[in-house]
C-alpha cells in the first residue's frame, strides 16, 4: 500500500469532516495551519509519520475534538498555550509523546477539565508539573516518564485523585547512578517510576 508523503490540500477543504486518520503514513511536512479550518473533527490522527515543526496554534480552533494524537514524529517548540484555552466539548485523549516539544507544562493544563487520557512521554518538557493539574477530576491515565529536564515532585493535588477514575501515573521517579529519583512520587501515588538511563519502568 503506497504512504502519503504530505498532507492532501483537498482534505482541507473538506469542512464537514469528523474522522481524519493520517497516522502510519511516511508524512513529512509540517502540520498545514490551515487543518483549523476542519472544525467538526473529532479524531485527529497522525501517528508514526516524520512531521517536524511547531504545532500550529490554529488546531486549537477544533473544539469538537476527542482525540489528538500526534506521538511518534519530530515536532518541536512548545505546545501552544490556545490548546488549554479552548472550550472543548469532549476532548478525551491527548496524545503528544515522543516528540521534541519543550518548554514547561503551563498552568492552564487544569482547564481541559473532559481529558481522560494525558501521554506525554519522552518529550523534553522541563519545570515541574504545575499543582493546576489536580483539576483534571475526570483523568484516568497520565503519563510523564522520559522528560530528562523536569524536576521537582508530583503534586498532591494530582496524587488525590488516584482511587477515583485515576488509575495510572507514570514519572520517572526511579533512582538513577546519580543516587537520586529525577522527580520524587509520594507512597501509593506513581503506579510505575521509570529510570531515565535505562528508559526501563517498574510498578511501584
Amino acid at each position: 500500500m503506497q504512504q502519503l508523503t504530505s498532507h492532501p490540500p483537498l482534505i482541507l477543504t473538506f469542512a464537514s469532516l469528523e474522522h481524519l486518520d493520517l497516522q502510519m503514513n511516511a508524512l513529512t511536512s509540517t502540520i498545514p495551519t490551515e487543518m483549523g479550518l476542519l472544525t467538526n473533527l473529532e479524531f485527529l490522527g497522525m501517528a508514526f509519520n516524520n512531521l517536524n515543526g511547531t504545532l500550529p496554534s490554529e488546531i486549537a480552533l477544533l473544539s469538537n475534538l476527542w482525540e489528538m494524537t500526534v506521538w511518534m514524529n519530530q515536532l518541536t517548540g512548545t505546545i501552544p498555550e490556545e490548546i488549554y484555552l479552548t472550550n472543548y466539548t469532549a476532548l478525551n485523549n491527548l496524545v503528544f509523546g515522543y516528540n521534541y516539544f519543550t518548554g514547561t507544562i503551563s498552568t492552564l493544563i487544569g482547564q481541559l477539565s473532559t481529558i481522560g487520557y494525558m501521554y506525554f512521554p519522552s518529550l523534553q518538557l522541563e519545570g515541574t508539573i504545575p499543582t493546576e493539574i489536580g483539576l483534571l477530576s475526570n483523568l484516568a491515565k497520565i503519563h510523564f516518564d522520559h522528560n530528562t529536564n523536569l524536576t521537582g515532585s508530583i503534586p498532591m493535588e494530582l496524587c488525590a485523585l488516584r482511587g477515583t477514575f485515576l488509575t495510572v501515573i507514570n514519572a520517572d521517579c526511579d533512582v538513577t547512578s546519580s543516587g537520586k529519583a529525577p522527580m520524587e512520587c509520594a507512597p501509593g501515588c506513581c503506579t510505575k517510576c521509570c529510570n531515565q538511563e535505562t528508559g526501563t519502568c517498574e510498578k511501584v
